[in-house]
């Protein structure tokens, strides 16, 4: 389920302060959980005012070639074309935020107070050892349940296995937004 954890995401960004919400993805048309990801920010930011033609021209950014190079020049583009407040980044996988993570290192960009940041997909962090930790200061993330993915993911695949041509079916694995530090604006440091 991408709706309501990112949902979730935009919602505490917003009350922590954060003025302009930016998506950073890979290519999304066929990607179904990044197209609802997309979509949500579009409907949310729609909800606060912003057309949908703003949001795709200005606050969903893709990534073409996944390059700390190419995530620096999305990030000072984003930082320069901020005139409201602090802008916050949601990224829309593991592998971007990786990228991004490390191109805001480069760059000495100071979360939360210059840029929030939320991640998709902290592998590990169903058993405390997700990569967010690793950062400092931490980063927020959403995160399904590793543990009950795998699982349903292989009780699928032995259903189809015993009907090959069986109906295709969706699960939903709860998503957790898990605050950290690159989002925390509001905490007293």
């Amino acid at each position: 389920n991408s709706i309501t954890p990112m949902q979730d995401a935009i919602n505490h960004l917003r009350q922590q302060g954060y003025t302009d919400i930016h998506m950073l993805t890979e290519e999304y048309d066929t990607v179904e959980p990044r197209q609802r990801r997309i979509i949500t920010l579009k409907d949310s930011l729609e909800t606060f005012g912003y057309s949908r033609k703003e949001v795709d021209e200005k606050y969903i950014h893709i990534f073409n070639e996944n390059t700390k190079e190419e995530a620096k020049n999305i990030l000072k583009v984003i930082l320069k074309n901020n005139k409201n407040g602090i802008p916050a980044i949601i990224c829309s996988n593991g592998k971007i935020s990786l990228t991004v993570a490390k191109a805001i290192k480069d760059l000495n960009i100071r979360m939360p107070f210059e840029l929030g940041f939320v991640s998709f997909d902290d592998f590990g962090s169903n058993n405390s050892l997700g990569w967010t930790e690793l950062n400092s200061p931490s980063i927020t993330s959403l995160s399904p349940n590793w543990y009950q993915l795998g699982y349903r993911a292989v009780e699928l695949l032995q259903q189809r296995l015993q009907k090959p041509a069986g109906s295709k079916k969706n699960i939903n694995i709860e998503v957790k937004l898990d605050i950290k530090e690159s989002t925390d604006l509001l905490k007293q440091y």
